[in-house]
C-alpha cells in the first residue's frame, strides 16, 4: 500500500483530505488528536506541533520507527493558522505561529523528503495555500503573506522537481467553512463558503490524474 503524510490532519481541510485518501496508509499529523474521533483502519495520527522545527526533526524518526516508512508517497501540507484583525492589533506571538506552522514547516519538510523522492523518481507533494496568495488582504495581511510565500515556493520546487518525475500541485481554495477564522474580528459568509470535501475533492482530483 502507498504511504501518505498529511499534515495538519486533526480538523478541517486536513482531516477532511485524510480521511479520502482510502487506497494509502495515511498519517496525519497534528497538534491534539484526542478530538478526532471514528477513524478509518488505514489512517494513523501522531500529534506534533507543527510549528516547532525539533518537534517536526521527532516525527521523520517516528514515521520509521513506528510504520517504516523512510519518505512518504505523498505528502500533503494542509496544516494552517490563521488570526485575523488590522495588522497593528495582531500579536507577534500570533504571527510567529503563522509564519511557522503555515510557511516554515512545508518547507522544512519539503527539504527533508524531496532528495528521496528525486532519488527514487517518483511522489507527490500538495501544497493546500489559499486565494489570499494572490489578493490584498485587509484584516489577514500576514495570513496573506503565509500563503502568497508558500504558492511562490511550491511553484520554485515544481521547476527543481519536475524532471525528476515528482509531481507539484498547489490548491487555492477560498472561503472555506472550518475553524480557520475562529480567531477574527469578522464573521464569514458561511452561506457562500466551499466544505472541506470540496477541497479534499480537488486533492483526489489531482492525484487520480494520469502521470504522463
Amino acid at each position: 500500500m502507498k504511504t501518505a503524510l498529511v499534515l495538519g490532519a486533526t480538523s478541517g481541510i486536513g482531516l477532511e483530505i485524510a480521511r479520502s485518501l482510502s487506497d494509502y496508509l495515511v498519517i496525519g499529523v497534528g497538534r491534539d488528536i484526542s478530538k478526532v474521533k471514528d477513524l478509518p483502519d488505514n489512517l494513523k495520527l501522531i500529534s506534533r506541533d507543527l510549528s516547532d522545527l525539533t518537534d517536526i526533526t521527532k516525527l521523520y524518526g517516528q514515521l520509521k520507527t513506528d510504520y517504516q516508512i523512510s519518505c512518504p508517497d505523498l505528502i500533503v501540507f494542509s496544516s494552517g493558522v490563521a488570526f485575523y484583525g488590522l495588522h497593528e492589533n495582531i500579536e507577534g506571538k500570533d504571527i510567529a505561529s503563522m509564519v511557522n506552522t503555515n510557511f516554515m514547516s512545508p518547507m522544512v519538510v519539503t527539504s527533508h523528503y524531496l532528495p528521496a523522492m528525486k532519488q527514487r523518481k517518483s511522489g507527490r507533494l500538495i501544497y493546500i495555500s489559499s486565494v489570499t496568495a494572490s489578493h490584498i488582504n485587509p484584516h489577514g495581511a500576514a495570513y496573506g503573506a503565509t500563503k502568497a510565500g508558500i504558492s511562490s515556493f511550491a511553484k520554485s520546487v515544481f521547476e527543481e522537481a519536475r524532471k525528476h518525475n515528482v509531481k507539484v500541485n498547489i490548491i487555492a481554495p477560498d472561503l472555506t467553512s472550518t475553524e480557520l477564522y475562529r480567531n477574527a474580528d469578522f464573521v464569514p459568509n458561511n452561506a457562500k463558503s466551499l466544505s472541506s470535501e470540496d477541497v479534499a475533492k480537488a486533492v483526489k482530483f489531482c492525484i487520480e490524474q494520469n502521470d504522463s
